[in-house]
């Protein structure tokens, strides 16, 4: 019980930082606008708006990193929470980077290019993550086995204990295998008959 009021609390306060940060970086876009004189504040502007989104940025992200650890800490799954916010923080921060490139530079073109350079990054990076993440969906919907079952892939034979997102784990007597999803929908996978079966 007490966790969970921590989880709510960093939730609280990640939603309280981004309204304080929104209505900050309105309120300096207000004056900065309705001062019609050109002072040295106006020439640096988008600087002053980029250090705002940043601080306000950063405090909230870090505050739901810590509420998604605490959530699953509750659900006894430390190391999926701490993937989790691993994953959550590195799209937010690549987010906040672009947006902080998009309001420093004055030109849009070099805004987009700095995006899409990223986008190809990350996908070219998070392909096998991402591959072995929808087989895991795909295993779990079709069942092309069962825990409990006993399988051999490229040589591992041993009974399915665990199925999971990334990684099904055989248990061959004497150690544990963890196989790539993926790997298990793209080859030869030898299943023991159920002797019930015909």
């Amino acid at each position: 019980m007490i966790s969970l009021i921590r989880t709510w609390q960093y939730t609280l306060l990640a939603i309280v930082m981004v309204v304080i940060g929104v209505v900050t970086v309105a309120l300096t876009t207000h004056f900065l606008s309705a001062d019609t004189r050109h002072t040295a504040l106006d020439l640096q502007r988008s600087h002053i708006l980029a250090m705002e989104v940043a601080a306000f940025s950063i405090i909230a992200i870090e505050l739901f990193g810590k509420a998604l650890v605490q959530r699953t800490r509750d659900a006894y799954m430390m190391q999926i929470g701490m993937s989790l916010r691993a994953v959550f923080r590195t799209v937010a921060y690549l987010i906040l980077a672009i947006s902080l490139v998009a309001i420093l530079s004055t030109n849009s073109t070099l805004a987009i290019s700095v995006g899409s350079f990223t986008g190809l990054v990350l996908a070219f990076a998070s392909q096998n993550l991402i591959g072995n993440v929808i087989a895991g969906m795909f295993i779990a919907i079709s069942r092309p086995f069962r825990m409990g079952d006993e399988v051999t892939v490229m040589g591992n034979t041993g009974i399915v204990r665990e199925i999971g997102t990334m990684f099904t784990v055989l248990d061959s007597g004497d150690h544990w295998t963890r196989v790539p999803n993926m790997l298990l929908l793209t080859t030869l996978l030898q299943q023991k008959k159920d002797r019930k079966e015909p």
